[in-house]
């Protein structure tokens, strides 16, 4: 990519756009490196305020520290292993991009992240359809494909809303940037995934999605992604010439259209009403497909606070990717455990946390074998009835529960006293894990009722969290059951191989 225009990029130095997380990008270039050496990551991880103290506490939680309290990051680094280290600087680094930026909040960005976020959506079902190995990183491109947007914005303001106010649709905005600024958003947001050091495939993503077709098909795989999805959701009906450029990208993806999207904007949809989100353009019933999307170019005349639901939605949304990927990698379960416990700080804010598991035998809860809790969480054995607990109130009702409930009012328990006492805070909030087909436990964690006033537009998010870890708690139990019963197989056959030949030798 060109260099930015002098007047481009010293708008954008001195306005509000996003800085690069330099030291959580380049932890995580060394943790992939074989050659890096604990102390270079120490030295490292000792230059970043946000890092260093999740480490620390990491390190020395119940589950992890093993004798006197571990002081030195090098100590907490071999502790806690590369695989969680690039767990959680993963985590702190998507964070990092999703920050609420100072742009002008009296512009209407709903139709903005409702675009992207149907991108992002469409942009990982073409990734997982077609194959590919990573198709989050197809999402992520795809949910920041129109990034230079916001940052022209940010960086030029009035200037920039005048350029979008002279287009009716995106078509044009890329031609009419180019033409009066010098470098289109495509470009912008190709130069800041450059400072951030991202994969040129993924920046490729970003930079090629306004190209022509006759174009992307010489493209590799993530770029094409991401503009056949930008291309899918800018139209109602799809064209024979665009399914016909889908094939040459992707063998016999043109007959697969239709429904791709189609499942990308019951995803979207069902995000957006989640929140009591709608797109600003869309009529009851009506698509969200074909509709104008570019950042409207006009004052909002509400409160404004759609848009900080959607960021922070499309922030945690996109937190949750690199968790699952993370959380694929461990190996113990409580390696599981603390990862969770270290993603409900990073993305919620939420510093006190115990586990009560589901028995499969009977479904009390309980936290017995949970280490890295307070001793009340070992104690109990919760059935499931509302009336018991808030943690059983949330597995009988399938819905995130809390001491601050007004309807219906939370239940009369002293089992929920003694969580929060333990926790040491005047209420509690639980999340309900679910697996793929049943209930895997509850999540309690320790709140004031201003932390519980602040979460809850992420109400959503958490409970998406919860999914997050049903999921993966009953992923790693399978994997331990196959593994186990392979062993015990194994075994036996060696038993009979045994055997047998002890009984061959006793004929001879």
């Amino acid at each position: 990519m060109h260099s930015l225009p002098e007047p481009v990029r010293h708008a954008i130095e001195s306005g509000r756009a996003p800085s690069p997380p330099q030291v959580l990008l380049r932890l995580l270039r060394m943790v992939d490196d074989d050659g890096t050496t604990m102390s270079e990551l120490a030295r490292l991880v000792e230059q970043d305020p946000g890092l260093y103290p999740r480490v620390l506490t990491a390190a020395n939680s119940s589950a992890i520290r093993r004798g006197a309290k571990l002081r030195s990051i090098e100590n907490c680094l071999i502790a806690l292993g590369t695989r969680l280290v690039r767990s959680i600087a993963t985590r702190l680094s998507v964070q990092n991009l999703f920050d609420e930026r100072a742009t002008d909040r009296s512009v209407d960005l709903s139709a903005f992240w409702t675009h992207s976020l149907l991108v992002a959506e469409l942009s990982r079902g073409l990734a997982a359809s077609s194959g590919y190995p990573r198709p989050d990183e197809a999402y992520l491109a795809g949910l920041l494909h129109d990034v230079g947007e916001l940052i022209l914005l940010s960086a030029l303001g009035e200037p920039y809303l005048q350029i979008l106010a002279a287009c009716s649709s995106e078509a044009g905005l890329a031609d009419r940037e180019a033409e009066q600024l010098g470098v289109h958003h495509g470009e912008i947001g190709t130069w800041l995934a450059d400072q951030w050091q991202l994969d040129s495939p993924f920046a490729d993503g970003i930079l090629f999605h306004h190209l022509p077709a006759e174009q992307i098909v010489t493209a590799a795989q993530l770029p094409q992604f991401v503009w056949l999805a930008h291309a899918l959701v800018s139209c109602d009906e799809i064209p024979d010439e665009l399914a016909a450029v889908a094939d040459k990208m992707f063998a016999s993806a043109g007959s697969r259209l239709t429904s791709l999207r189609d499942e990308a904007e019951q995803r979207m949809t069902m995000i957006a009403d989640a929140i009591g989100i709608t797109h600003p353009e869309r009529a009851a019933g009506e698509s969200l497909l074909g509709l104008p999307r570019i950042l409207a170019a006009h004052r909002r005349s509400g409160d404004g606070d759609a848009d900080g639901q959607i960021a922070a939605l499309i922030g945690n949304k996109a937190l949750m990717q690199p968790l699952q990927e993370g959380l694929g990698t461990l190996e113990s379960n409580a390696e599981v455990l603390l990862s969770l416990r270290e993603s409900a700080r990073i993305l919620f804010g939420l510093n006190q946390l115990a586990f009560l598991l589901c028995d499969p035998l009977d479904g009390r809860l309980t936290g017995n074998g949970v280490g890295g809790q307070p001793a009340i969480f070992a104690q109990v054995s919760i059935l499931c009835e509302p009336q018991r607990s808030l943690a059983a109130a949330a597995a009988a009702r399938g819905e995130i529960c809390s001491s601050y409930d007004r309807l219906p009012p939370p239940a009369k328990s002293l089992m929920d006293i003694q969580f929060a006492r333990a926790f040491s805070s005047a209420g509690i909030l639980c999340i309900l894990m679910t697996g793929r087909s049943r209930t895997i436990g509850v999540i309690v964690a320790g709140l004031s009722a201003g932390q519980h006033d602040r979460l809850t537009r992420s109400l959503p998010c958490l409970a998406n969290f919860g999914r997050v870890a049903g999921v993966t708690l009953e992923s790693w139990r399978e994997a331990q059951d196959i593994r186990r019963q392979a062993e015990e197989e194994a075994s036996a056959r060696f038993s009979r191989h045994a055997r047998r030949a002890v009984l061959k030798l006793a004929t001879l």
